[in-house]
């Protein structure tokens, strides 16, 4: 039996038993037609064409081989998101989650074919080495990698700790290729930093959404607000080049910093996609201001977490528009170790907004710029006026000036953020 007369009895069968299946009705007469109409004459050029390839390629390619060329095919051309998952791929998507994998940390996208740098992770040999947002990979140990899909690129650039990679990548404002040696490390990625601010302000950075992210978060803060609960007076919300990640941990942390509100609701095709996820009652941390830092490399559930505080008047987000994923995928276990990751819905934030290819909207646009300070001419005050007037009171108000001279250097949009965040405590007081 040739595997073209195996596919057409198959479908055949398959025909027959939907036309005698239960006439169940549905709210959803789109899908109903999904289920029930198979394209018979699409199916058999399908099986005609594997069939040929099988039997007339010039290599040999046995039928496992040749179906998962045709699904990955098949999904891959769906949108920029959805992939047909190997078992090396799939084992890698777990790790990544997880938090925990061998590579060089960074996250990557496609742009037209060409594999982009989304993302350098905090603290990895990516960053260290100076991987850059928008850096365009083109050759991974010499071998060209456009073309060959972000997992199969990521697959080339992962590899046990220790071991080095030769990355070639194009650059704007760059006439020439860049060329990185970089040795792999474990990354075993901590998604939450927090840091003090003087005085009473706190930094919390999260540098992708992993499943643990919510509960590294309530931990973090939980230690921080137990010895300085009655001097916290503000807080920023790094989420500058968050590439995402999970949707559970975008919603843990939306929840821990809401006392109430939605913060996100998914809509698809299929009635399982249509999801809606709302703040409870507990916050981890105190009604202080908050401001939200996001720029061109927020995406997807760093989105999710802006657009909630943003919508819910719990936050002012500042920085520039984000990058507009607002789509979710699902990721579906086939039987042989195998998985298929698919677009199965849109996110809206509270209001209603798709951010799809539009992106967060800051209340307060911060542009990328780099501070260089200029020379200061001497002022004339009171002070230095011959025979001026001694106070000689004791009870003078002390005030902390933000001046930050190395952070305005350093990082223009965070030095920027906490002047922001200061006028609203002031204000706040009042």
């Amino acid at each position: 039996m040739n595997l073209f007369y195996f596919f057409f009895v198959f479908i055949s069968i398959a025909v027959l038993s939907l036309s005698n299946a239960d006439d169940n009705t549905s709210p959803n007469s789109e899908l109903d037609n999904v289920k029930t109409e198979l394209p018979l004459d699409e199916i058999r050029d399908f099986v005609e064409i594997f069939n040929k390839v099988k039997t007339d390629y010039v290599e040999a390619l046995n039928d496992s081989n040749l179906m998962e060329k045709a699904l990955r095919g098949l999904i891959s051309e769906l949108d920029p998101h959805s992939s047909f998952l190997s078992e090396e791929h799939y084992t890698d998507l777990r790790e990544n989650t997880s938090g925990k994998f061998g590579g060089l940390g960074i996250e990557i996208g496609l742009k037209k074919d060409a594999i982009i740098v989304i993302s350098p992770i905090d603290d990895t040999p990516a960053e260290k080495a100076g991987i850059l947002p928008g850096d365009i990979i083109t050759k991974v140990d010499n071998s060209p990698v456009g073309g060959l899909g972000i997992e199969n690129a990521a697959r080339r650039i992962k590899g046990p700790p220790g071991t080095k990679v030769s990355i070639t990548l194009e650059r704007t404002g760059h006439s020439k290729a860049l060329n990185f040696e970089i040795k792999r490390a474990l990354i075993d990625n901590k998604s939450v930093t927090i840091k003090k601010l003087p005085p009473g302000y706190l930094y919390v950075r999260i540098s992708q959404f992993q499943t643990s992210t919510g509960n590294e978060l309530a931990t973090k803060l939980t230690k921080f607000s137990g010895a300085n609960a009655d001097k916290l007076t503000g807080m920023i919300l790094d989420l500058r080049y968050n590439p995402g990640g999970v949707l559970s941990g975008a919603v843990a942390v939306s929840d821990a910093l809401l006392a109430k509100g939605l913060i996100v609701y998914t809509k698809g095709r299929h009635p399982t996609a249509e999801l809606k996820y709302s703040a409870s009652k507990e916050v981890l941390i105190a009604d202080i201001p908050i401001i939200t830092l996001i720029n061109e490399g927020s995406a997807s559930a760093s989105e999710i977490v802006a657009g909630a505080l943003q919508d819910n008047g719990r936050a002012i987000v500042v920085g520039r528009p984000s990058f507009g994923k607002g789509s979710v995928q699902t990721v579906y276990p086939m039987g042989n170790k195998t998985a298929v990751k698919l677009t199965t819905a849109w996110y809206y934030t509270p209001s209603g907004r798709s951010i799809q290819a539009t992106g967060i909207v800051p209340d307060i646009i911060i542009e990328k710029f780099n501070l260089v300070r200029s020379g200061q001419s001497k002022s004339v005050k009171e002070a230095d006026l011959n025979r001026h007037l001694i106070n000689v009171s004791n009870n003078l108000e002390k005030h902390t000036e933000f001046s930050f001279p190395q952070l305005a250097k350093q990082d223009f949009e965070l030095y920027q953020a906490v002047k922001l965040l200061k006028t609203m405590v002031i204000t706040t007081k009042q």
